[in-house]
């Protein structure tokens, strides 16, 4: 697999890697509607839970979309690694960051807070120079970081209205491609050229890393999302 690294948010180097916490997990895509204790309950199935905790928006108080689970037992952590079901949503575990700051609010302007470092995978590292644009799910959890206070209000709202969605709903049954623009740029890192970061539906946070580099010349979801709004469509594989 190939790994560009987008830095998106502000300028400046991503930042390095960092440890992980031993016996704690990130999980991304839970329902919005979960708290911590429902949380704490549905991952007790690998172990016992030591806490739990579900992110917030520090000004709403409305629920981010993900969490933090600490095993009694690290061992128990490392079995609930990968995509669980949760509420009926396949939710992404992996392993929590020991240096990750989660921004639950804020009114920063996207230029002046630190760059964030966007991983995304891809199969088809030929097409990388027709990433054109980027996309992260509603509930991956550098959202936050990635909103200018402009975009905030709408993009809250979107949020919301994804969390009401099956990832059935958000995925084959949806045909109109549905999504906000955040504000940010990411560093494209082949050209250096500024790439627009958007929020839509049509990505999970359980697949692969939350977040994709839109190639819309090459893909059919990532097509009829650039035609809808606008955005630039470069081919750069013949046939």
């Amino acid at each position: 697999s190939f790994l560009p690294a987008f830095g998106g948010g502000g300028a400046g180097p991503g930042p390095e890697p960092v440890e992980v916490e031993s016996g704690k997990c990130y999980i991304g895509g839970i329902p919005f509607a979960l708290d911590a204790e429902g949380l704490k309950e549905a991952m007790s199935r690998f172990g016992p839970v030591a806490s739990a905790s579900v992110v917030t928006d520090r000004e709403t108080g409305r629920a981010r979309g993900f969490g933090f689970v600490e095993f009694a037992d690290p061992a128990d952590a490392e079995k609930a690694m990968g995509t669980t079901e949760i509420g009926g949503r396949q939710c992404k575990v992996s392993a929590a960051k020991k240096s990750a700051r989660y921004r639950t609010g804020g009114g920063a302007a996207a230029a002046d807070k630190p760059a964030a470092k966007l991983t995304v995978f891809t199969t088809r590292p030929d097409t990388l120079f027709g990433a054109t644009y980027m996309v992260v799910s509603p509930e991956h959890p550098l959202l936050d970081r990635l909103v200018s206070p402009e975009q905030k209000e709408e993009v809250d709202a979107y949020v919301r209205s994804a969390s009401t969605k099956s990832d059935l709903e958000r995925t084959e049954l949806q045909k109109d491609k549905t999504g906000l623009f955040t504000g940010s740029y990411a560093k494209h890192p082949l050209t250096g050229e500024p790439v627009p970061v958007w929020v839509a539906d049509y990505v999970l946070a359980s697949y692969g890393t939350g977040a994709i580099m839109a190639v819309p010349a090459h893909d059919t979801r990532d097509h009829e999302f650039a035609v809808k709004f606008g955005l630039d469509i470069v081919e750069v594989v013949g046939g």
